[in-house]
């Protein structure tokens, strides 16, 4: 870290450089010392070495150079290392380079490329809970975090089926707790949520939503005391209903969308907010125009309530809700209305349609 410091107080590059080779030749002197992890800190020192060359353009080829010795640095560590949280340590350390120094922009990677960097940092973070499973108790909370991560790292990879089993782990470990915290089950289940969502499995897409609500209004309960937790609190179940009710729509369920903005309504007439009134109008209109557009207005154009040729899927064998047709309505600055055509997959809870 002295390299770095002397590069932030002004010192330069080569004067910052000098003083991590120094570093290295110290470290390396040690390397047969068994109780110190000494080629995790020369892969340290090289992958500081390679931050510094990605923040200057004409330092790319080295920073290249530097990936690779801190890479291969951190391998021996892997190889010496016996202490498993060393080697927790030096997993995390290898994800983190594959996840972020390996994909800087002075690659110029095409996306196979980019890629095959994230499978590889995700293989090294599988290794890393399976140490942390022996490592730590099973329902040990560090674990549930590490599973956390390795499904953040598996949806960015689009590995959508493992990135859900491993939230679904978190959670359990959360429940698991004496004291669970709901606001980090809730927040679980908004991430599982937002990859049926993703997929267009609206179906559950909702039954998650269901479940962050539910274990919001949990966590709401225990810290009622704390005024400013409360706020957030509001607000945040106040939008989970809002979001429910879209999600409603797009599976053509308005009743049901219009009692999740009903309960929305709700916690404004129980809260201090000051527009509260405003946004209970808001909302109240909304519903009788979700009302209005999938019954009254669709009699009086002629049109029907329902969709006349729903969108069959051939392999489910269900309608395909979020292809079917609708009229959406917009209002512009002038206060004009105008109508274009679109699909349920094209709408939120706010946009006022038409069936088709």
């Amino acid at each position: 870290m002295l390299g770095l410091h002397s590069y932030y107080d002004g010192h330069g590059l080569n004067d910052a450089l000098l003083r991590y080779k120094q570093a290295i030749e110290i470290k390396q002197k040690f390397l047969d010392d068994n109780e110190l992890n000494m080629p995790l800190d020369i892969a340290k020192i090289y992958r500081d070495m390679s931050y510094m060359y990605r923040l200057l353009a004409e330092g790319s080829e080295a920073k290249k150079r530097y990936d690779d010795l801190s890479i291969e640095w951190c391998l021996v560590s892997l190889e010496k290392a016996t202490n498993k949280k060393d080697r927790i340590e030096t997993y995390e350390f290898l994800v983190q380079m594959y996840r972020i120094e390996k994909t800087s922009h002075v690659y110029k990677l095409s996306e196979r490329d980019h890629q095959e960097n994230r499978l590889i940092g995700i293989r090294y973070k599988e290794l890393q809970v399976e140490e942390a499973l022996e490592y730590y108790s099973p329902l040990d909370l560090n674990v549930a975090i590490y599973y956390y991560y390795l499904a953040v790292n598996q949806r960015a990879a689009s590995l959508k089926k493992e990135a859900m089993a491993n939230f679904e782990k978190a959670i359990e470990i959360h429940l698991a707790q004496e004291k669970p915290r709901f606001d980090e089950i809730a927040y679980l289940y908004w991430e599982i949520g937002q990859i049926h969502e993703d997929q267009k499995d609206y179906t559950s897409a909702i039954d998650c939503k269901k479940k962050e609500i539910q274990y919001r209004m949990e966590d709401e309960k225990l810290r009622l005391p704390f005024r400013d937790f409360n706020r957030e609190s509001f607000h945040r179940i106040k939008e989970n209903h809002k979001e429910l009710a879209s999600l409603y729509i797009k599976l053509h369920k308005i009743q049901l969308a219009c009692d999740c903005l009903s309960k929305a309504i709700q916690r404004y007439e129980n809260s201090e907010y000051e527009d509260k009134n405003m946004k209970i109008r808001q909302i109240t209109e909304r519903i009788k125009k979700l009302q209005c557009s999938s019954v009254e207005e669709a009699q009086s154009m002629g049109l029907q309530e329902l969709p006349a040729d729903e969108i069959i899927d051939e392999e489910s064998d269900e309608p395909i809700y979020e292809e079917l047709p609708v009229l959406i309505l917009e209002e512009d600055s002038d206060n004009e209305n105008s109508v274009s055509e679109g699909t349920i997959s094209e709408i939120d809870y706010d946009t006022e349609i038409l069936w088709l």
